[in-house]
């Protein structure tokens, strides 16, 4: 079964609640009919069980005078034949009022339904305007607003054949925030039938501008493409601002920029400004101590979230991986101690080697000083991965074994129960085990979906347009150019559209997927990373199956741990 947000469903498929209230509505002349239906479902492991009972309000204030709006951790958007919700890039709102990095797609009565919440109304006065507007009883009207009210999971309804799933708390109290995105329920009238079926949006979400390729280190474990001639070419900067500009006009809610260090930019002031009025907050990741006047100028204009990336308070051992000179580990650490007291909400990011892998000499001082800062939010680790772009031999002269990363994971796992500010994430990693028969169809079920021009797209230094922020200028995966296309001929290429709705025929007879009878089911619905498959078999073998197939062959670079 495969329907709306299928990895979503798969999730929560041992529950889920069927709601529906039977209304008819008319959105430009389109006569939706949804079935009266105020019994409760539940499914638990794929068996249906019916509860007999009326649907109850759990909420016994539903018709005071409270005022709900919108979570403003969550914005709407018309995506032509449905809408869509989802996060915004680092909301100024505590992680259990929300949640992270998704988006949905749902019905657009759904979205006009929300849309009423703006925080200008009390709760009976909304109730009132969506009865007017749907011409539906009120009591319906409160059955169905009342599930989205402070609702502490994840909702899943269904809705004909398809799931529609809502994040939690989508209506909180208004006393609670404010929002700074307001819409209205003409917004998301829908032209033509309703897909709640397909995967790719038709409006991207996500932007992401590679600035730069240049850097204040030279890691051993670099991924980026820094040699290539291209990486020399910036566009420039008064493109990157009309481009910003025709992202906020083209209502896209997220921007990231990358690199390299994007703090190296020459007009990188320039560049945040413009996204800081248009009302961006980007994440700022960089290696480079930052002075207190850096820092001040970040905050300045908004911005609040930073990654800092730390692996060793060995300054021998950052020598040696990244080639800083002396004095570079006290200049961070001042760094750290800045970002702390300015209260920033900072990360930090380690890439974990066989030269900081030790727990007792280099791990446990690491986590142990950085445990003490306050407004330190995440530590995530990174096994150290394969560069397509670096010396091999390099790769194989630092990579950690399996039993030194497994007895970190371990460390790790047990320093997060006792520290409970700081949220730890360990990095998933491929072993050469995982490739063998016998362990691959496991592997290759529960793989990560690959978002890949699905929800956004990738502009390179030069402006030219890639899939994916990993695949940087292989041909195969540019899909536009900035300087000579919008945003909307890029999306809707031919070239972006064959690459997600993968024709068989484009594939090459040196590829298994050539014949594979679920060809269709597996590239369109979880996809393939195109990474991995480039880094295992060669950048011209683009079209080889994921690496974890059970029908793929072994790879032929050695990657793995």
């Amino acid at each position: 079964m495969y329907s709306n947000d299928a990895r979503l469903y798969y999730k929560y498929r041992s529950v889920y609640i069927h709601i529906g209230v039977g209304f008819s509505v008319v959105c430009s002349g389109l006569k939706v009919m949804l079935e009266l239906n105020l019994t409760y479902y539940a499914e638990f492991n794929c068996k249906q069980i019916r509860f007999n009972t009326i649907l109850l309000s759990k909420h016994t204030h539903n018709m005071n005078n409270s005022i709900y709006i919108l979570n403003p951790a969550y914005f709407l958007r018309n995506d032509v034949r449905r809408a869509v919700i989802g996060t915004y890039d680092y909301p100024e709102m505590p992680s259990g009022m929300y949640d992270r990095n998704i988006y949905y797609l749902i019905h657009p009565i759904t979205a006009q339904m929300l849309s009423f919440f703006d925080g200008t109304r009390n709760l009976q006065e909304n109730l009132g305007l969506i009865s007017d507007f749907f011409d539906i009883d009120i009591l319906d009207c409160e059955k169905i607003i009342d599930k989205y009210i402070n609702n502490p999971e994840t909702l899943c309804i269904k809705f004909e054949d398809d799931y529609i799933l809502l994040p939690k708390m989508v209506l909180i109290e208004c006393s609670e925030a404010k929002r700074t995105e307001n819409y209205t329920p003409e917004e998301f009238e829908v032209n033509g039938d309703i897909d709640l079926k397909t995967t790719r949006l038709y409006r991207p979400l996500k932007a992401i501008i590679e600035l730069n390729f240049s850097c204040h280190t030279d890691c051993c474990y670099c991924y980026a493409d820094r040699k290539n001639i291209k990486a020399k070419e910036l566009v420039p900067t008064e493109k990157i601002l009309d481009f910003i500009d025709e992202i906020h006009k083209e209502r896209i809610p997220s921007i990231e920029v990358n690199g390299g260090e994007v703090l190296m930019h020459p007009n990188i002031h320039e560049i945040l400004i413009k996204m800081s009025q248009l009302g961006y907050r980007p994440f700022i990741s960089t290696k480079i101590p930052l002075s207190d006047a850096q820092l001040c100028f970040l905050k300045s204009i908004g911005i609040k979230n930073i990654q800092i990336s730390i692996d060793s308070l060995n300054e021998d051992v950052l020598i040696k991986t990244l080639k800083v000179k002396n004095g570079y580990l006290h200049r961070l650490m001042q760094t750290m101690d800045m970002l702390d007291a300015m209260q920033f909400n900072w990360q930090v990011n380690v890439v974990l080697h066989k030269l900081n892998v030790s727990v007792d000499c280099e791990l446990s001082p690491l986590l142990t000083f950085l445990s003490k800062y306050k407004n330190l939010v995440s530590i995530k680790i990174n096994p150290l991965g394969y560069s397509m772009y670096k010396d091999s031999q390099m790769f194989y002269e630092f990579k950690a074994s399996v039993e030194d990363i497994e007895n970190a994971k371990t460390f790790v796992s047990k320093f997060a129960q006792e520290i409970k500010h700081i949220d730890f994430v360990f990095a998933e990693y491929i072993c050469q085990s995982d490739y063998e028969q016998t362990n691959k169809l496991d592997k290759f079920h529960r793989r990560s979906i690959c978002s890949a021009n699905q929800k956004g797209f990738v502009v390179l230094p030069n402006g030219e347009v890639t899939i994916c922020e990993e695949l940087y200028w292989n041909p195969y995966f540019i899909i536009g150019d900035i300087t000579k296309q919008t945003i909307s001929d890029i999306w809707n290429s031919k070239k972006a559209k064959s690459l997600f709705y993968m024709d068989q025929n484009m594939v090459s007879t040196h590829s298994v997927c050539k014949t594979c009878k679920t060809f269709i089911e597996c590239r369109y619905h979880q996809g393939v990373c195109w990474k991995m498959v480039t880094m295992a078999y060669g950048v011209n073998s683009w079209d080889y199956p994921d690496p974890l197939c059970p029908n793929a062959p072994f790879p032929n670079t050695r990657y793995y741990y």
